[in-house]
């Protein structure tokens, strides 16, 4: 669960660092690549030497709609709602794992799983009431987000039963970034400081954090995994009232305290 919770929080800091993209002129598509493609090249230096097995339906399905597809709603997301919104709303992922690990049957969910998951989903409500973002198109693209999260969530727990997490990291980032590779040469805007935070970002809270994140999924369920993510919306909250120096409302710290009684749960 540590390693859950360390990628959460650092996840927490995404919109913020997006947001500092942005204002330097860089596109979301622009980010999405670079960021895609800084992983899947320190995944290739972390693997030397590294024989990989065939690539299978599933492991395509994972790369392109559970990663591809869920960078791109995420920064589109980011581009158009508040940051705090688009965390809050892309953490209600642990409502569609539950369901999809259910129809799956690839989880049981207890009724202390179900508690769980609604104590993590009345706690993203409740930040999300103090901190609503006004764009219904943002909003919109924060739950396609959380859709493609959970799917994503879901497929790599299975996937690691018969693959190590350095494995499935290194070829569904390479099949995301080449995915995507004609349409951010086309359309995608960069700027050199922009350039410099989406790499950077590559580095951090996507090598780094994604690996924490698949080494957890190994020892966790997938449900628990989701519910863990839902700390990064406090972090991103918060890290947004301590630059802004905004005060942070009852609300959050009610909906905060929600959501870290929901992992302890789910850990117990």
């Amino acid at each position: 669960m540590l390693y859950l919770i360390l990628a959460a929080l650092i996840w927490g800091t995404t919109p913020i660092a997006a947001k500092l993209a942005y204002a330097q002129g860089t596109s979301p598509l622009a980010l999405v690549e670079l960021r895609l493609a800084t992983g899947a090249l320190l995944f290739a230096l972390y693997l030397r030497g590294f024989n990989a097995k065939l690539l299978s339906r599933e492991l395509l399905v994972l790369a392109l709609f559970g990663l591809a597809a869920n960078f791109l709603f995420y920064h589109l997301a980011v581009k158009h709602t508040s940051a705090a919104a688009a965390q809050v709303l892309e953490s209600t992922s642990v409502a569609f794992a539950a369901l999809l690990a259910a129809l799956l049957r690839e989880e049981v969910l207890s009724q202390r799983k179900l508690f769980a998951v609604a104590l993590s989903l009345a706690g993203s409500g409740l930040i999300f009431y103090s901190h609503a973002g006004v764009s219904l198109l943002g909003d919109a693209l924060a739950i396609l987000a959380a859709l493609t999260w959970a799917l994503f969530t879901v497929l790599a727990s299975r996937t690691l039963r018969a693959r190590s997490e350095e494995e499935v990291l290194l070829l569904t980032f390479t099949i995301a970034a080449l995915a995507l590779l004609p349409f951010a040469s086309v359309s995608a805007q960069v700027s050199v400081k922009g350039a410099v935070i989406a790499v950077l970002m590559g580095v951090v809270h996507t090598f780094l954090a994604y690996l924490l994140y698949l080494r957890g999924i190994a020892e966790a369920k997938a449900v628990a995994a989701t519910i863990a993510f839902a700390l990064s919306p406090v972090v991103a909250i918060a890290l947004s009232a301590l630059l802004l120096r905004e005060a942070l409302s009852a609300a959050f710290y009610a909906g905060a305290a929600l959501i870290i009684a929901g992992i302890a749960l789910v850990k117990r």
